[in-house]
C-alpha cells in the first residue's frame, strides 16, 4: 500500500465475532460477517513501523498535525480534494464529529458516482464500501433527528448505487441484499 491508501479488509464471521456475536460495544449481530477499512496514514521516519494505537497521545497529535499543514499547503495550491483527503487522514473516524463522517461519506459517494459513469464497476463499488463504512451501525445507532435523516440521504443511496453496479455485474443476490438494507431503514 501507498501512504494514504485505502483498502476493503473482508472478515468471516468465523474469524471474527463467531457465532455468538458481540451485544456490548461495538454491536456485531450472531454470525455477522465483518469490512474494516484500513488505511496507511503514512510513515513516519522517525516512527516508521509503529502503529497508531502505540503513538502518544503528543504522537498522535504531531502526526494530525503534519497532516493538517500538508492539507492547508494543498489548499493553497488549490488541490481542494488532495487537502481535503490530508485532513481526513490526520483523524480516526472515532475523532471526526457527525458532519465530518457525513461529509467523508458523501465525497466516497461522489467518487463511486464518478467509477460508475466510466463503467469501473468494481472500484465504484468499493467507493461505496467505504462511505457506507463511515456510517457503519454503531454511529447510525446514535442519530436521531437531523443527522440521521443527513446520514440516511447518503448512506441509502450508497447501498442502492452498489445495487445497480452488482446488478451490473450480475451478481443478483447481493443486489437485492442491498437494497434489502435499505429498507431496514424505512
Amino acid at each position: 500500500m501507498k501512504s494514504g491508501e485505502r483498502a476493503l479488509l473482508n472478515v468471516g464471521w468465523e474469524l471474527g465475532y463467531g457465532k455468538e456475536g458481540n451485544f456490548s460495544f461495538p454491536n456485531v449481530p450472531p454470525m455477522a460477517d465483518l469490512v474494516y477499512e484500513v488505511e496507511l496514514i503514512g510513515f513516519d521516519e522517525t516512527k516508521e513501523g509503529k502503529a497508531r494505537s502505540d503513538m502518544t497521545v503528543e504522537e498522535r497529535i504531531g502526526a494530525a498535525d503534519r497532516r493538517k499543514m500538508d492539507g492547508n499547503e494543498l489548499f493553497k495550491e488549490d488541490k481542494l480534494l488532495e487537502a481535503t483527503q490530508q485532513y481526513e487522514m490526520g483523524k480516526a473516524r472515532s475523532d471526526m464529529t457527525v458532519e465530518e463522517r457525513i461529509g467523508a461519506a458523501d465525497r466516497r459517494k461522489m467518487d463511486g458516482n464518478e467509477l460508475f459513469k466510466e463503467d469501473k464497476l468494481l472500484e465504484a463499488t468499493q467507493q461505496y464500501e467505504m462511505a457506507i463504512a463511515y456510517m457503519g451501525d454503531d454511529f447510525m445507532f446514535q442519530l436521531f433527528g437531523k443527522y440521521r435523516d443527513m446520514a440516511l440521504a447518503v448512506k441509502n443511496p450508497c447501498h442502492l448505487n452498489m445495487a445497480a453496479c452488482l446488478i451490473k455485474l450480475k451478481r443478483y443476490d447481493e443486489a437485492i441484499a442491498q437494497c434489502g438494507i435499505v429498507r431496514r431503514y424505512f
